[in-house]
């Protein structure tokens, strides 16, 4: 038996430290960041990346929730008890869950990371989700 409160996190603390794009966001035809390990630009009015609509299931006092960018996010893996990564997760922020393991939910819910320089942010798509971010688990009381 796993479980517990985990908060996900990039493994890239930079400089620049990485954040995400937790799903559902969509590549666009647009001006590229001409940066090779971050080639979409966020950058209003130019952008690479847009926010897919109606998507998700209603949570935090939204009918559908609003798509977030992340330094951490929390999720909870239940049922509680000695940590093991094959044990479900649950997203409560944004109804999803469960997914069967860690790996799948970073799988199914990461779209982008990215950095942030000025106003722009700079972004690429996840390579291995299962060694770009951690879960570091809190001990409940």
């Amino acid at each position: 038996m796993g479980g517990g409160v985990m908060m996900l996190k990039p493994l890239n603390q930079g400089p620049p430290a990485e954040e995400f794009l937790v799903k559902h966001w969509s590549i666009v035809p647009g001006p590229g960041s001409g940066n090779p390990s971050y080639p979409f630009l966020y950058d209003p009015p130019r952008y690479d990346v847009v926010r897919a609509t109606n998507l998700g299931f209603a949570g935090q006092n939204e009918p559908v929730p609003h798509l977030a960018n992340f330094k951490n996010h929390w999720v909870v893996e239940y049922p509680i008890g000695e940590p093991q990564s094959d044990d479900p997760v649950y997203d409560p922020s944004y109804g999803y869950g469960p997914f069967a393991s860690e790996l799948t939910h970073k799988q199914a819910s990461i779209d982008f990371f990215y950095i942030v320089t000025g106003a722009a942010w700079y972004l690429r798509q996840p390579v291995n989700a299962d060694i770009e971010l951690s879960y570091i688990r809190q001990d409940l009381p």
